[in-house]
Order: C-alpha cells, then structure tokens, then sequence
C-alpha cells in the first residue's frame, strides 16, 4: 500500500488586502470575515497535509487545522469499553483506509433535544472523505456518505458523537473517484460505492450502539466512555495491533476490525420512564429551589422532585445504579 503517512514539507501563505484592490473588492476584506472564512476552509480541506507538517499562514497567523479524532481503547479487544471500526484494502489500484467510531461521548436525551434546530450541534459529526489527502467531503450526514440507506437510518443530532473518515491515495489520480473538477466524490464510481459498502456497515455499528444506550443513565454511559481516549484517524492504523485485523476477502489485501461494543444493562421489570415538559425558566427555579442551582438538567431536577415526594410519601429513593 502506499503510505498514508508521508511527511511533506514546505509552506504556503496567503496575504490579504491590497491597497491596489478596486473598493467594492477590498471592502470583502474589512472586518476580518473573509480572512476567517479561508482560514475555516483550509483548516478542513488541507487538515491532513497540515497534520503531517505542512506549515499555512495567512497573514503571518498560523492556520491549525480541524481535528480529525475518535475514542479508542488501549486495548481494543476489551469490549466493555469503546474502540473504533477500521478498514484498510485496495479498490481498482486505490489504496483505502475506512476508521469511524465515536469522537465524543453518546449524548443524552436532555442533551438531543435542544440540538433539534442547532446546525452547530453537530459540526464535527458524519463523514471526512479525503483524496491524496485532500479533503473533498467534509462532515457529511447524506445519502452520499450511506445516511438513510441500507438499512442506515437518517442523520439526527442523537448521533452526533459519530465521526468517520475515509483516506484514498493513488500514485495515478485519474483512479480517484473524483468529479471532473477534482472537488467533490463522483458517487457512481465503482471505487466509491465499494467503499461505500464498508461505510455504512460501520455507519450501523455505532448508530445501533446509539439506539441501544439512549434509555441508560447518563452516569451508567459515562461509565462506559471513560476507558477511552482521542487518538489521531488518519495515525490508528501505526497503533493497531495487527493480529487483531480480519481478512476482507471482497477487498485486494483486504483487513478489517470491526469492534464489539459494549451492551446496555438489562434494566429491571420495576423501572418505568416519566417524561413530561416544562419550561426553562420553570426548570431553573425548581432547580435552584431544590438543589441549590438554577444550571441542573431537565432530567436532574425531574428525579429531584420525584424524590421529594417519594420520601414525604415514606419512601427511600432507589439509586441509578440500583435500578439498573
């Protein structure tokens, strides 16, 4: 395979402003918008080179580029905690790396709800496709990338600790499933439907994971992401164990690893959910009345009052990890 990993050197640098510019055109420059504009997109289209070393500047600052991370467990083996889903292999002379997994740790139901009409909720959420370490899709949650097809449900904000990356590297770029104007997927290749397969079954790994826990407790969840850490995408592959990689017989040279997540606690017959809505400002001042602050979660003020009541009623409060 070609190396993924190659250390390149150089710089770029890009100045803006000239006093030369006719005034409708240097007006596009004032107030900085423009210059954070770029520096937006070169952080994400050039993020893998600038990983690797190469050093962008516009006017002078620095452009740091986007992180590209998942969670992953020292021991990947371990399937009490979180590991990511990789694939490497060759399609039609198109070396192919797939890693996905979780960035972040699963949100909670209080979290999902308020992300409903937020766009920025899920900014680092979806799929990075890359070719010759350029990025040409960037955080995409459509059919493009497999979303709501076989089997894979739609993009929603509940699945926004989802990330995948997709790295592509031929010495010949006509192999590259590109469009004509070399910035965005032709998705009828046959290279990228190929992909596109192992896409979504890693899509189906986590999302399922996601469904599965939505019910648990935040703390019983935390639980489970603790033992994991943010490493590098585009480096898992220099710190996988080897012998834990399966054969892909559809791939040439073909090796996979699909982790086996965690399962959810089997919850008792005696737990019941209670859900209801109320107001913000409702909520802050049943907080801070309480428990002391107005800045607690629908869901622990909820359980607060519940357990008010339930000890004027007799009764001790079951804890979490009781009932669970």
């Amino acid at each position: 395979m070609v190396s993924p990993w190659h250390k390149p050197t150089g710089s770029a640098k890009c100045i803006t402003g000239s006093s030369n510019l006719l005034p409708d055109i240097r007006n596009l420059f004032v107030g900085g918008e423009f210059e954070n504009s770029l520096r937006h997109k070169i952080s994400q289209q050039y993020a893998l080179i600038i990983q690797k070393g190469f050093d962008v500047r516009i006017n002078a600052a620095k452009v740091s580029p986007v992180p590209l991370t998942v969670l992953s467990s020292a021991d990947l083996s371990d399937a009490t905690a979180i590991a990511p889903y990789y694939l490497e292999g060759q399609v039609n002379d198109v070396d192919v790396q797939v890693i996905a997994g979780f960035y972040r740790g699963v949100p909670t139901r209080d979290e999902v709800e308020p992300m409903i009409d937020s766009s920025s909720s899920s900014a680092r959420a979806g799929w990075t496709v890359a070719c010759n370490d350029r990025v040409v899709i960037y955080r995409d949650e459509t059919r493009l990338t497999g979303w709501g097809e076989a089997n894979v449900p739609m993009f929603h904000n509940q699945f926004i600790a989802f990330s995948g990356l997709v790295l592509m590297q031929s010495d010949d770029p006509k192999q590259l499933p590109l469009t004509t104007t070399k910035r965005g997927i032709d998705a009828s290749s046959e290279t990228y439907l190929v992909i596109k397969n192992y896409m979504r079954e890693a899509t189906r790994i986590f999302t399922s994971f996601t469904n599965q826990w939505k019910a648990v407790t935040p703390k019983t969840l935390e639980r489970v992401f603790e033992q994991s850490k943010p490493v590098g995408m585009a480096e898992l592959s220099e710190s996988l164990d080897r012998s834990l990689l399966r054969d892909v017989r559809k791939l040439d040279r073909g090796k996979r690893f699909a982790p086996e997540l965690p399962s959810p606690p089997k919850a008792t017959s005696n737990l019941r959910r209670i859900s209801f809505r109320k107001t913000t400002p409702d909520i802050e001042a049943v907080s801070q009345f309480l428990l002391g602050s107005g800045d607690h979660t629908p869901s622990e003020v909820g359980e607060a009052c519940f357990d008010e009541y339930l000890r004027r009623a007799g009764q001790t409060p079951i804890s979490d990890e009781q009932g669970e």
